[in-house]
């Protein structure tokens, strides 16, 4: 009980640190749908990725940031029949707000989700819209909130999934980072 409650007093200080430092302007991170696919399959299950560039020194956090920060996440509102699953994240690196230590990512990042669209999909492209929450922090910290969307096109005769060639080889890099199970 009182490591939960240390962390919620660690977390409101860190939040309110953008109100008392130097104001660095509007929140520093844009982030984006994109998806492994350029078009979509009925039945056929796909990735999307929530794609983020971090400026320089900024960082965002991951499923368990630690004492400090907040999980970057989607909730998505899906067109009826699509099913998200639970969005997987890169093994993170140490990342540091306020001298405290937490996990989180610099740079570029992709964070996956699996969509599965339903056996009959009627139009000729659907919106996959979701509400994006992160925390980006370098000296101040800039929670954001963002509804975001991507649209694809529905292809009902491909056979084999069309792979993009821009976003195939960044979600194929985002897997092999993937935390894997210890074994022993």
């Amino acid at each position: 009980m009182i490591t939960k409650t240390v962390a919620i007093l660690v977390a409101a200080v860190v939040c309110i640190l953008p109100l008392s430092a130097e104001d660095e302007g509007p929140n520093p991170l844009s982030p984006v749908l994109v998806s492994e696919v350029t078009a979509i399959r009925p039945g056929e299950p796909f990735w999307i990725g929530l794609w983020l560039e971090h400026p320089e020194h900024y960082h965002t956090y991951w499923k368990a940031p630690g004492i400090v920060g907040i999980p970057t996440e989607l909730d998505w509102k899906l067109p009826e029949g699509f099913a998200a699953g639970k969005m997987l994240y890169t093994v993170p690196k140490r990342v540091s707000m306020a001298g405290i230590n937490a996990h989180g990512y610099h740079g570029q990042t992709l964070h996956m989700v699996k969509i599965t669209p339903p056996d009959e999909i009627s139009g000729d492209s659907v919106r996959l819209p979701a509400l994006a929450s992160w925390m980006c922090c370098w000296k101040t910290c800039h929670p954001g909130f963002e509804r975001i969307s991507i649209t694809l096109p529905i292809d009902k005769k491909a056979k084999a999934p069309l792979w993009d060639s821009r976003w195939r080889p960044v979600f194929e890099d985002a897997r092999a980072k993937l935390p894997t199970p210890l074994t022993g």
